[in-house]
């Protein structure tokens, strides 16, 4: 399902009544908010707080930190009877993990109280894939959607992956922008021996950053993670391609790409002499800083090139409520303020991600902002279950995959080999936890 599809399989129960709506009663509250200080994408958000304090009377009182700290923040800061977060930010991978732990709070039945739930907020609005992805735990495979799924959160800072690319130097070595994977590794070797530049940056640091990369390629060349038996395919054909296709990107990219994480790959391609850059839409919010309004306008976005099918990818952050909260009402509201449509517009003007159909579709903002057309076109691509959302994912992430890629990236291991051990490592895993 793309991510602009199925959006009946994802909505709540919406309250019937629209008179008994009235926020203003929270007036004199205060929501401790927890946020990530370190990703640029959800920065303009906060900037916007004293409009809602102005609107509701209702304050809010933000704590930063990085947001690899987040989850465990969240966990140890509740009790059995408090917690020290109202509302706070989550990437999606932890969405089921938190639920199961009773630190974030099932939306739905908020979702039908008349009395806090806000009669214009047009939840079916909001891009489906990007709930499904992001907000729903319990249906299909345990985090997807289906009859019995909870709806734990609203996506505020989701993203998908889009391919940048600097205009001059195609432009001086005549080079056509890839659309496909054969067309995508000829264009990587044109630029490195026949431009002579770095052809693309990727993060590829051992652990979940080379994971998130080989990931990138691994949905489009058609691979499955697991089978209906969750039976582990990462050692088939795709699997074993897109990591070859890390190797290519390694050898023809700067040499430090191995210890390149989120900012490194993003400095490297809007500072660095890199042609090309595949990864998250959040280069978008990086690159409307005034300070690079120059290399802005040398970067054309062009689709995620196709494999053996169109794809993208589908993470970032949603919003969530604590269950032991004693101000979920408002923090109910406050969500619904900050996920709204109006916000949505402002928060793509400040070259926030969108998050909403109608926003995508607006008009006025694609005259404004032309590379929403090549973003909207993205969404429909885009899967939402780009990667398993279990509680064994960090130990896959960072044990196995993020030990055998690098492997392969540095040539101590053949791919298929490489695959082979860990597929074998990751169904052990599975096996010893029951599945």
């Amino acid at each position: 399902m793309g991510a602009a599809a199925g959006a009946q399989l994802c909505s709540p129960v919406l309250a019937s009544e629209t008179n008994s709506y009235k926020p203003n009663r929270f007036s004199g509250q205060t929501l401790n908010l927890l946020w990530p200080s370190d990703y640029m994408g959800l920065d303009a958000p906060i900037d916007f707080l004293p409009e809602f304090t102005k609107k509701t009377g209702i304050k809010i009182d933000v704590t930063r930190i990085p947001y690899t700290e987040i989850k465990e923040k969240i966990i140890s800061g509740t009790s059995d009877s408090s917690t020290k977060f109202d509302v706070f930010a989550y990437i999606a991978p932890w969405k089921t993990e938190l639920f199961t732990k009773n630190c974030i709070a099932d939306l739905g039945p908020m979702f039908k109280d008349p009395s806090i739930s806000d009669p214009n907020y047009d939840f079916e609005d909001l891009i489906p894939g990007f709930v499904v992805n992001s907000c729903l735990t319990g249906g299909r495979k345990g985090y997807l959607e289906g009859d019995q799924a909870k709806l734990v959160g609203i996506p505020r800072g989701m993203e998908t992956s889009i391919l940048a690319y600097k205009k001059d130097i195609f432009s001086r070595n005549d080079l056509k922008v890839p659309a496909s994977y054969t067309e995508f590794r000829s264009v990587l070797k044109a630029l490195s021996l026949k431009a002579k530049v770095p052809a693309m940056t990727a993060r590829l640091k051992p652990g979940h950053h080379c994971v998130h990369s080989w990931l990138l390629h691994f949905n489009p060349l058609n691979g499955v993670f697991f089978d209906d038996n969750w039976q582990t395919r990462i050692n088939e054909q795709p699997g074993v391609e897109a990591v070859n296709f890390l190797k290519l990107v390694a050898e023809t990219g700067v040499p430090n790409l191995q210890t390149f994480g989120f900012a490194e790959n993003q400095s490297e391609f809007i500072t660095g002499k890199s042609a090309m850059y595949l990864d998250s839409t959040g280069i978008i919010s990086a690159l409307n800083l005034p300070k690079y309004s120059a290399v802005k306008n040398n970067v054309g976005y062009a689709l995620h090139p196709r494999g053996s099918k169109y794809s993208s990818a589908m993470a970032g952050f949603a919003c969530g409520i604590s269950p032991k909260s004693q101000k979920q009402q408002a923090a109910f509201v406050f969500l619904q303020w900050l996920t709204n449509k109006e916000q949505d517009i402002k928060f793509t003007r400040a070259g926030v991600q969108s998050n909403r159909r109608s926003t995508l579709a607006s008009k006025d903002l694609l005259a404004e902002i032309p590379y929403l057309e090549i973003l909207r076109k993205q969404l429909l691509m885009a899967n939402p279950d780009w990667r398993p959302m279990i509680a064994q994912w960090d130990t896959i992430n960072i044990d196995y995959l993020g030990k055998a890629i690098p492997e392969v990236i540095n040539g101590t291991k053949a791919a298929q080999a490489a695959m082979n051990d860990c597929a074998t490592g990751i169904n052990a895993l599975m096996r010893k936890n029951g599945y």
